[in-house]
């Protein structure tokens, strides 16, 4: 597949037109070289996900697919990035070697490597995971525009929590790891984006920052302040008198997810990052900072739709951005 091929797909799916010959544009995100026919049970499955651009909220995407699919017997297995292992424990991990006659599923920015591992003689369900062609959560929308094509009407379609977590989250464990308080209110500020960086603009952050000190006075909270080692290093301001517990660069992808699930968490803060989905998928209670150029109106619809799990997430879109 060359470049002008693989972007012909691309555009194709936004348009709903036809794809380069022996492809399909499907629902206004998906290009494949599948035909429109039932999937056998017998043929093997592999979601793609082991990718660079692949985040660890894109790869949450896929996991009720993953989910549903394994529940309803399918043979299906997964390549995902490292720090997701625990997500995926509970599955097969998908060989990098030519596979002929599996479906691939993924998004667009792997097809070219995942065309190199698994060849030209398997299929390929493409996801453009950006499209403004997908009109509810993108994970509704993954789950089901695959059953859509593979005429898989049998499959589950709901998705809760236990469709993204094999393991049980235990909170005790890592208040006592950070010697975090059990009965404090606890904030959550994540003031970082590690894509996108035009989605941070100062006046969002200064936004973030002065809500959360007013929370925090008004509750008498705790504010933890979570990022990576990189996003440590790239900030030298002094956090002092806002921040209590420091866990940039201290805390894994798992680790989140057993401290997002504290009873005594009352509000994240966050960007359009991997802190957002953990949060809506332990439902809690999130002001998401994301862009202007929705109507007031229209902000809290889009984030449900682009950035949400569920049907309707907890999420609040600031006034002052």
């Amino acid at each position: 597949m060359n470049l002008i091929q693989y972007y012909w797909n691309i555009g194709s799916t936004r348009f709903r037109h036809l794809a380069t010959p022996g492809r399909y544009a499907f629902d206004g995100a998906v290009f494949t070289t599948t035909c429109g026919m039932r999937l056998d049970r017998g043929r093997p499955v592999i979601v793609h996900l082991d990718h660079p651009l692949m985040h660890v909220g894109d790869q949450l995407f896929f996991r009720p697919l993953v989910w549903r699919l394994k529940q309803a017997g399918f043979d299906i297995s997964v390549t995902n990035r490292p720090s997701v292992d625990f997500l995926f424990e509970d599955v097969r991990r998908a060989e990098e070697q030519p596979r002929p006659g599996a479906v691939v599923v993924l998004r667009h920015e792997a097809l070219r490597e995942a065309w190199r591992l698994y060849g030209p003689y398997a299929d390929y369900f493409v996801i453009r995971q950006i499209s403004r062609g997908i009109r509810r959560p993108v994970a509704n929308f993954i789950l089901e525009a695959f059953a859509e094509w593979f005429k898989l009407a049998e499959l589950d379609f709901s998705i809760d929590k236990t469709c993204f977590l094999p393991l049980s989250v235990r909170p005790g464990l890592v208040l006592k790891k950070f010697g975090l308080p059990e009965t404090r209110p606890l904030i959550i500020l994540s003031n970082y984006v590690d894509s996108g960086r035009h989605r941070k603009l100062p006046s969002r952050e200064s936004a973030m920052l002065t809500q959360a000190a007013r929370l925090k006075n008004e509750t008498s909270a705790a504010i933890i302040h979570v990022g990576t080692g990189r996003d440590r290093e790239r900030d030298h301001r002094d956090y002092s008198k806002l921040v209590d517990y420091d866990l940039r660069a201290r805390t894994s992808v798992e680790d989140l997810f057993h401290l997002l699930a504290c009873a005594n968490i009352g509000r994240v803060f966050c960007f359009d990052t991997a802190i957002l989905h953990i949060a809506h998928v332990l439902s809690v209670p999130t002001t998401l900072f994301v862009k202007y150029y929705f109507s007031r109106a229209e902000r809290v619809q889009k984030a449900a739709a682009f950035y949400g799990f569920f049907e309707r997430p907890e999420v609040q879109a600031p006034q002052s951005m």
